[in-house]
């Protein structure tokens, strides 16, 4: 299995995708909150809103080494988790079907389970190390914005800061069996992308849209009554949800957010904050989609013929 690993670790890295998501996460993105700390520096610092140290403080949340990680993590990665799973579940499972490789890989006989197994840890690996990339990225800018003086220090959170970007990784373990499935059913990478990154979130529309229609008709005299049982409902049917349960990164945010003093003009929704239980609760949930889509895809890759 370490030879297949290898090689689908090779393979990976003579792509020039990944090369491509390697540098959006380690360069350009921190690279931009860089500048973005510098250009608001030049515009206000010395000026009649620079009192105290409030200009610094919110300087320093966009360009210190803790804000770069955190930001990487919390901000860019939750925007990319489904697109990520899409392109790595299409680039090991769904190409060779494009590039019909899978007569070639399974005529051989080889072990199905040890070929499937390889491919997903390589997965979970590169997406590891995309993970990582943002997180040096963040460490290696913000430590060059110190002796600019956008920030002051290496000071941070970095103890559940490491601990939620591991479980945000094991997360991903879910879109990434999802992807492996959708990209092994359908031939076409345009459908295989849909179906990752679109079809979650429009049946969790649909289901929510049917729990909403089981309310009462609503008149003058119970819409109030109505609307908080709507949302409790919502709420409580959203716990068991696939894409609410994969965003654990926003929480660093939402955490920094709520020491700032910035907690009371949010809603409560918007950006949680560290909370260990639900954490852990999307940690359980997601690893339940991850179990389901790779018993699926398990079944399915053993028992179905060789296909185009």
């Amino acid at each position: 299995m370490i030879e297949m690993i290898s090689a689908e670790w090779f393979k990976a890295f003579r792509k020039k995708r990944f090369w491509v998501l390697f540098i959006l996460f380690g360069i350009i993105a921190p690279l931009i909150q860089l500048v973005t700390a510098g250009f608001v520096s030049s515009r206000v610092s010395g000026t009649v809103v620079d009192t105290g140290d409030a200009v610094a403080k919110a300087i320093s949340e966009i360009a210190s080494p803790y804000s770069l990680a955190r930001n990487g993590i919390g901000g860019l990665l939750p925007l990319m988790l489904l697109p990520l799973a899409a392109v790595v579940g299409i680039f090991l499972v769904g190409e060779e079907r494009t590039f019909k490789m899978w007569k070639t890989i399974l005529v051989a006989n080889p072990d199905r389970m040890r070929v499937l197994a390889s491919k997903f840890i390589t997965g979970m690996l590169i997406l590891g190390t995309i993970i990582v990339a943002g997180i040096g990225g963040g460490i290696v800018f913000g430590t060059i914005a110190i002796p600019l003086g956008y920030a002051s220090s290496f000071a941070g959170d970095w103890g559940n800061f490491f601990l939620v970007a591991f479980l945000q990784w094991v997360v991903l373990a879910a879109p990434l069996a999802l992807g492996f499935l959708i990209s092994w059913l359908f031939a076409s990478p345009a459908l295989a992308v849909i179906g990752v990154v679109v079809l979650p979130a429009l049946i969790e529309g649909i289901l929510t849209a049917s729990i909403a229609l089981q309310l009462n008709r609503v008149s003058p005299l119970n819409a109030a009554f109505q609307a908080d049982r709507l949302r409790e409902t919502l709420e409580q049917w959203q716990r068991f949800f696939f894409t609410p349960n994969l965003n654990l990164g926003q929480r660093l945010i939402g955490q920094s957010l709520q020491n700032a003093g910035l907690g009371d003009f949010l809603p409560s929704n918007a950006l949680p904050a560290l909370d260990w239980d639900k954490i852990w609760w999307s940690v359980g949930v997601a690893s339940v989609y991850a179990l389901v889509f790779a018993a699926v895809m398990v079944w399915s890759f053993k028992t179905r013929d060789i296909h185009e």
